[in-house]
């Protein structure tokens, strides 16, 4: 998504669309030096091995696949210039670069992410290296990246990315640098932020860290037990998935999940009560990931799970009077 010349005729603007395509093995040679926007100038040319977006460049990449490229910087994308793209629905995977394995972002650009895996990626920065820039990402997936010594996720200078919704899981350490604003996501290891989680998002298979390129991107849907299932928020999320379901999921509690995808199943086969023998105090029973958890419910009770599953208490739990405690009762088939 090139821009040759600021007044020409071919300049990208919010309507200039990449829609269905797939890009592989596009190779920008591995050359140093400082980068222009003079699409002659060689540093250029070793930028973004299947995209390069340079010059203020506005447009649409969506239901694209982008695997097995190379570069200097941005192995499969490399984002410049303030340029604005918005990519949604597209695989960024299996690819390597020196800085920003998957995607280098530079110089004022604020790229949105939606419904973007970007995962078996290799570089310094092995998902994302974003430099000077602010990019967003909304139900993204970024995993089995390695950062090859650095953050294997994202990596941030002078820089701020804004993720949510989102996995940030099995990237070589740190998941991401401190500069990341995260809500609503899993991160790995944890991170602070409004309703993030460090629990295992169990991918159906996820890909080896490393492998790029010409490696295997994995099967990155959760499974049922996932507590990235109901665990979004629906402000800012697309109203579809990676798969094209709708979100959230119709049959479901109304909540959007986690991540590229939004599992087709309500994330439990167990009850949707718990009972209680004692006064209680005010709360919210929530059913995610095959576990019933009682909020603020607790306060001198006795609690009474009719189920012919069993349950587990989760350690830590009492019930003390005039104290409000929660629990979680774990049905038979999770972990």
């Amino acid at each position: 998504m090139n821009q040759p010349e600021k007044d020409s005729k071919m300049a990208t603007n919010a309507a200039t669309q990449l829609d269905g395509f797939t890009i592989q093995r596009g190779y920008a040679e591995f050359y140093t030096g400082n980068q222009n926007s003079d699409l002659n100038d060689p540093n250029l040319l070793s930028s973004g091995g299947g995209i390069l977006a340079i010059d203020k460049s506005k447009g649409l990449i969506t239901n694209c696949t982008l695997t097995d490229n190379r570069a200097t910087s941005g192995g499969a994308i490399m984002v410049m210039d303030s340029s604005q793209l918005r990519i949604t629905k597209t695989i960024i995977g299996g690819n390597e670069a020196n800085f920003g394995g998957g995607i280098y972002v530079i110089g004022g650009s604020k790229p949105r992410l939606e419904n973007v895996p970007v995962v078996t990626n290799k570089g310094l920065g092995g998902g994302m290296y974003v430099n000077q820039s602010q990019p967003m990402l909304v139900n993204c997936t970024i995993a089995s990246n390695n950062g090859n010594g650095s953050a294997g996720g994202i990596f941030n200078i002078n820089s701020v990315t804004t993720v949510k919704n989102s996995l940030l899981w099995g990237n070589t350490s740190p998941q991401t640098t401190q500069e990341s604003m995260i809500t609503y996501s899993i991160v790995e290891g944890g991170y602070t932020g409004t309703d993030n989680s460090s629990q295992n998002p169990l991918f159906v298979n996820a890909g080896s860290s490393g492998l790029a390129p010409m490696g295997g991107l994995g099967d990155y849907h959760v499974q049922p037990c996932s507590t990235a299932i109901n665990a979004g928020t629906n402000t800012d999320a697309p109203m579809v998935d990676l798969d094209g379901n709708a979100r959230p999921y119709s049959s479901g509690i109304g909540i959007t999940d986690m991540g590229v995808y939004e599992s087709q199943t309500t994330g439990s086969t167990g009850p949707d009560q718990l009972t209680v023998n004692e006064p209680i105090t005010e709360g919210t029973v929530l059913k995610t990931g095959s576990r019933i958890t009682g909020t603020n419910q607790v306060s001198g009770a006795t609690v009474v799970y009719q189920a012919s599953q069993w349950v587990t208490l989760l350690p830590g739990f009492s019930a003390t009077a005039n104290e409000g405690k929660s629990f979680q009762a774990v049905i038979g088939g999770c972990p």
